[in-house]
């Protein structure tokens, strides 16, 4: 499937949508409707995302398949980085990431990450970087992922 996305700065008109593939993305993994139901303000991308963050959206055959919310600052974080459900396993992720570390200076970026999507990190490059509590679940800890930009090269793992 991936040699058929496109890889598109996200507008307006996206976000309501893309706030529905993330609930449907963080849905995949089980999480019943109550947590489901704690997430969703989380989950969603105000206005200001399109300017203040680069935000990018994949699109395969004109639907949306993913997407990616990265903080320009540096360190860069990732806010959100969700692939549907049906697409998952497919080098969208990947390719998203990729596409916005190119759009960006930072020479560090953190994500505080699902445990689910830990390995698709580590994978990139990700390295363990302690952790930090949710922000919709009191008491429940995320993993904190660092990773450093190699100069001169790009990171191609």
């Amino acid at each position: 499937m991936i040699g058929d996305v496109s890889i598109e700065a996200a507008c307006t008109d996206d976000l309501e949508a893309l706030g529905a593939l993330a609930l449907r993305s963080k849905a995949h993994w089980g999480y019943d409707d109550a947590f489901l139901a704690s997430c969703v303000g989380e989950l969603r991308l105000p206005a200001t995302a399109l300017v203040d963050d680069i935000v990018l959206v994949a699109r395969h055959k004109g639907h949306n398949c993913g997407f990616i919310r990265m903080g320009r600052d540096d360190p860069g974080e990732i806010e959100a980085l969700f692939v549907a459900p049906e697409a998952i396993g497919g080098g969208i992720g990947r390719k998203l990431f990729h596409s916005a570390l190119a759009c960006s200076n930072a020479a560090r970026l953190i994500v505080v990450s699902d445990p689910h999507a830990e390995g698709f990190y580590r994978r990139l490059g990700f390295r363990a970087g302690g952790s930090e509590p949710s922000g919709s679940i009191p008491g429940r800890m995320l993993p904190r992922l660092v990773f450093e930009r190699m100069r001169g090269a790009e990171n191609e793992a």
